[in-house]
């Protein structure tokens, strides 16, 4: 499994600018960070003193150095597990409160239902194009059967096709 970067801005930017495009989460190195472990148990994180943080990963140092003091994780989930993170950084310690901490969690769920709704919309639009599919299929082996057919509704005894 790989975690890619897919947006990001401000100072972190900057950092992330160095950290590989995509990273295997089997690697060791990479399963001790946090976004590892948010991928991994669904579990926000929170370090409000970064700069301090001693199981802070590699990018701490480039981080510090961009003016990072606090960072939030919070695990988005599309069907049900987690799938990405936003990961949310602030220029001063102790940005992250409960409140603002509550709210985050509320954009990861916000995220999560739209990527669901978002899947479920294109699983309906899969359906219909198989249903077209065989009903067209259908639709050709009736029209070339050698022999009269026709498709009666058992409900009301009416004829519904004929070929």
């Amino acid at each position: 499994m790989t975690s890619i970067c897919v947006a990001s801005a401000g100072p972190a930017a900057e950092v992330l600018r160095n950290v590989p495009t995509t990273l295997d989460l089997r690697d060791p190195a990479f399963q001790t960070t946090y976004t590892a472990r948010v991928l991994r148990d669904g579990v926000s994180a929170l370090r409000n003193n970064y700069g301090l943080d001693a199981r802070a990963g590699r990018w701490r140092n480039e981080l510090v150095a961009e003016g990072i003091r606090a960072i939030a994780w919070v695990p988005v989930r599309r069907g049900g597990e987690p799938t990405a993170v936003l990961m949310l950084c602030a220029g001063e310690p102790d940005f992250f409160d409960g409140e603002l901490m509550a709210l985050l969690e509320e954009l990861g769920a916000d995220l999560s239902h739209a990527l669901d709704l978002i899947d479920g919309r294109c699983a309906r639009q899969e359906a219909v194009r198989e249903i077209e599919v065989g009903r067209d299929r259908f639709q050709r082996l009736s029209q070339s059967a050698p022999v009269p057919m026709a498709i009666v509704s058992v409900a009301d005894r009416r004829i519904v096709e004929t070929n």
